[in-house]
This record gives structure tokens, sequence and C-alpha cells, in this order.
């Protein structure tokens, strides 16, 4: 998890991209150690970081992964390789699209997968536990009728995170960043609308087997794959091990972006850790986006300007070109957002690999791992965000599985405690997750715009117990 002894007093910090940053001003809370210019000092940025960890029960460290030094050749690094006697090789089709929001076409020719096989010859015996037996036990605990259950599910509705994506989507040198930690198509994923479909949900949520983390169905135990993330979800599964941590006081970060974060953070978060403050997180998304972007203004007086009823994306307009948007550097500054006559700016004062950066922590918190709902910015997250800022992929998708795992044993836990309703539970739940699954396999489910996925005939049952005799 993240952390950082920064340095406030820097004039000047040259990143990778050449740009030059300072910290702004703009922010709550102004007490403290202060440089000459007037903002926090590093030992004052410092106990506010270990005073966040403290109030969210966070440890500081260093990394919990250990890889290969970075002179040693990716393709150089040694990796474990499973015995061929319990493997398997499998093909695998996968769609190509010549834009974003086209639909997949399926190759002709699939590629090879190895993947392992059983090495029992039956199912294992192992108990079974899921919600519909508690319910069949405690019909008590049944989720009411008519009533959408009290669960803190789907992703937050922020008008300028969907501002910010688009930016960050259609300005070069950021979508050829993006592209390279291969997360384009999750930002472009996190734009759309995911609704919830709560007996979809329910069926999910009463099926979730916590003994083995599979779904039970009638015909078998059907699992929630690594590939269903990337392909559903658009999240990258592959690459460097995705880590969140706070760097140890002893050994803050040297990475000026991550510093730079880190002032933030501890800048919005101290009229938090002043006692009036409740709730699991410091620093709101909401207040995240407010320090960068400023509300939208008008740029041209132009008569019965329409806006856009919201700003999710649509398949036939996911960049909002019917309203004129567009991104541009107006006399050699910041970029700003252009639509329907208004224009939104950044607020503070960064560089480009900054902004990108601030970006990326938010996409993580809201749509990869929506700990806590998504609701909060999360600092763990910020040494991860600067690296794929950079253009550095790494494995997020293990992350988000592993959150979506989590959340679902949680809420199995807190029903079975319980001797109210199921509808009462008001756990988080990435419920985009779960509607992503049911999209990549029942036909009757509304495919999302970047699932890459074709309809299977059979779905993976990992654990046949129709042919376990």
């Amino acid at each position: 998890m993240p952390s950082n002894k920064l340095k406030r007093k820097r004039p000047k910090s040259n990143d990778q991209d050449g740009s030059t940053s300072t910290i702004s001003g703009r922010g709550t809370g102004d007490e403290g150690d202060k440089d000459q210019d007037g903002s926090d000092s590093e030992n004052d940025i410092e106990r506010t970081i270990s005073a966040a960890c403290t109030y969210l029960k966070l440890d500081r460290g260093s990394k919990l992964v250990v890889e290969v030094p970075s002179s040693t050749p990716e393709s150089e690094c040694p990796v474990p390789t499973i015995g061929s006697q319990l493997t398997r090789r499998t093909a695998r089709y996968r769609g190509s699209q010549n834009k974003l929001w086209d639909t997949p076409d399926k190759n002709s020719s699939p590629t090879t997968m190895v993947v392992l096989d059983p090495v029992l010859d039956e199912a294992p015996a192992f108990d079974t536990m899921t919600l519909a037996q508690e319910f069949i036990r405690c019909p008590e605990k049944r989720w009411l009728r008519g009533d959408d259950p009290k669960l803190c599910a789907g992703i937050p509705y922020y008008e300028k995170y969907y501002i910010w994506a688009r930016m960050m989507l259609l300005t070069e040198e950021d979508k050829n960043a993006l592209d390279r930690a291969d997360v384009v198509r999750g930002i472009f994923g996190s734009l759309f609308h995911v609704p919830k479909c709560w007996p979809l949900i329910q069926a999910f949520v009463d099926s979730w087997n916590v003994s083995g983390h599979t779904i039970v169905t009638s015909q078998g135990e059907m699992g929630y794959s690594l590939l269903l993330v990337n392909d559903a979800m658009g999240i990258p599964i592959s690459g460097h091990a995705y880590d969140e941590y706070i760097p140890s006081p002893f050994l803050p970060p040297e990475d000026t972006v991550v510093k730079t974060l880190h002032a933030i953070y501890a800048k919005l978060c101290k009229w938090r850790l002043s006692g009036s403050s409740t709730g699991k997180g410091l620093v709101t998304v909401r207040s995240w986006l407010d320090y960068f972007l400023d509300d939208k203004r008008r740029y041209e007086n132009i008569s019965e300007t329409s806006l856009p009823h919201d700003y999710y994306a649509s398949n036939l307009d996911p960049f909002l070109k019917n309203f004129g948007f567009q991104v541009a550097n107006p006399e050699d500054k910041s970029p700003s957002a252009f639509f329907s006559g208004y224009r939104v700016d950044y607020k503070a004062h960064h560089s480009k690999l900054e902004y990108r950066a601030a970006f990326i922590a938010t996409w993580l918190c809201i749509y990869c791992v929506p700990i806590d709902g998504g609701l909060y910015i999360r600092p763990e997250v910020f040494s991860a965000a600067a690296s794929i800022a950079r253009g550095t992929r790494k494995a997020i998708g293990i992350a988000g599985l592993a959150n979506l795992y989590g959340c679902l044993d949680a809420i199995f836990h807190s029903v079975t405690k319980r001797t109210t309703s199921a509808s009462e539970c008001d756990l988080p739940l990435p419920t985009h997750y779960i509607m992503g699954w049911f999209a990549a396999y029942w036909k009757a489910i509304s495919k999302p715009p970047l699932c890459l996925s074709t309809f299977v005939r059979h779905p993976p049952f990992i654990v046949d117990c129709g042919k376990a005799s």
C-alpha cells in the first residue's frame, strides 16, 4: 500500500514525458509545516499519510511481490512449467474489432491454449455451502419480493469521471501510454452503464459456493475465469504483478508521480482526520475528481444547446461526437474538453503523466478493484497507477477477481449470521462483474460492447457432477 515522504517544495520535477509539474495550492486543510512557497512540507505530508494508514487500518511496508530485476528481459524470466501429463491443449477463438464499439468478428483460426486437466477421476468430496441451502433451512432469510436489496452494488455515477475518461482516450499521448499498458478496453468499458438485473444477481449470489468459489448449477459447478475478466471487462490479466501497498516511512518512494499523488491525498484527507469524519474511507472519489477537474462552463453563446442526458457511453456514439466532444490544448495549456458550447478544464497544475496516473487511480478504485463500493480513493493504488501511467502492463484482473470472491464470501457469511432477510445486507458487491459473466455465457443477456468472448455452446464446468460416477 502506498505512502510517501513527498517533497512538497519541489518547484520542478521533470517526468518521463518531459513535462514539468508543481503541486497546486488547491484543496482543504492548511495546517502543519509549510515550505517557503506555502505548500505542505515533506514531514507534514509524511505524518498525514501515516495518520491515514492508522485510520484505514493499513500497514506501511514494501512491495509484497519481489520480481526479477528490471535488467533481466521479461522474456528471459524463469517461469514454472507444469508437467505435460497434467495438461492438455485446446483451441480458443478470439474476436477482432476495427473499432472499440464494433461488434467483434470471430477469427477463423484459433489460438492454442494449455489448460490444466483434473487430477482426480471423479469430483472431489467437499461440502457445498450456498445461500440457496441457507434459504431452505431458514425461509425468513430469503430475498424480499418486490424490493431491491440494500447491497452497495454497481459503479457509482460520477459525471466528471466519464468526461475525464474520454479526454484520456482521445488524447494521443495518453492513448498511446494506455495502449502499452493494455487498459484501453477496460477504460472504454467503464464508460458504459451496466444495468443491475436483480433477479440474475440474486440467483448468482444464491448459487455461489464459498467452499469452492464456484457457481452451482443444475448441471454442475461453473467458475468465473480470469479469461472472462479480460474478455468481458477489458481488464488485463497478464503482465507484471499488480501490487497494492503504502511504502514504509523509512523507504519513501522515489517516484515523483507517487509523491505528488500522496501530497494531493494528504491535502484532501486532512479535514477528515481531524475527528469529524465518519465512514470507511478518507478521500471520496468525488472530491478527488473535483480537485483535478473544474465544473463545466460555457465558452460559446450558442442558443438552445443541448447537453447529454447523462455521460454514459452508447454503442452508436460512445465519444459524444453528436455533441461535438473534442479535446484541445488552448493556448498551449493543459488539455480541455469541449462539447455543446461548454468546456471542462483541469483545475490543478500538474504534468500529463501525473494527470494520467491520477485518472488511472480513479479507474482502479471504481471499476477494477472497487473496495467499499468504489466510493473512495485508496492510497494503496498510487504506486501501481504511476507504473501503469507510464505504459507498464499489470495483471489487474487477478486482484479484481479476488475482490469479487471476497465480496461474495462476505455476503454469504453476513446473511448466515443474521436472522433477517438477505435483502437487508448492505455490503458492497461489484455487480458489473456479475453482469459481465452472464453476458458472456447466456444469449438472452445483452452482450457488453467490448466482450471478445464468443458465446459458448457448453459453459466451462469445472466439476461435472452429472458425470462424476
